[in-house]
């Protein structure tokens, strides 16, 4: 399956919220497959992000805390987007919502958040 690394982001928090929820040992295996997979590439990824971070970024006085200046926003939002929109490969197939029992609750945004791996319309 190919899916952007903007997307991995994004879905990182709900799929951690889902594999915290109780389902069936297949599904559950499923997801823990997704996720071993996507905490590899989003470790990659904010390795690259901190590289740009403190391209970009300044750090405070008091501590260690390095944060882009809001007059290089723009120019770090810029140098992020290809590294957010890279396409990568994992290897699973897109889920099912059928494989997540309805006494399960997922919010709103975590549904759009999971988009790119479960399929809603099913």
């Amino acid at each position: 399956m190919r899916v952007t690394l903007g997307q991995i982001k994004i879905a990182e928090s709900a799929l951690m919220n889902l594999s915290n929820q109780a389902l069936p040992i297949q599904t559950s295996y499923k997801i823990s497959r997704v996720i071993k997979q996507v905490v590899s590439e989003i470790a990659d990824l904010e390795k690259h992000r901190i590289i740009l971070v403190e391209q970009y970024g300044t750090q405070d006085v008091d501590t260690t805390t390095i944060t882009v200046a809001p007059e290089n926003i723009r120019e770090f939002t810029e140098a992020i987007r290809p590294l957010l929109e890279t396409e990568i490969n994992l290897n699973f197939d897109k889920m099912s919502i059928k494989d997540i029992p309805d006494t399960v609750l997922i919010s709103s945004a975590d549904i759009i958040a999971l988009e790119p791996f479960i399929d809603f319309n099913k």
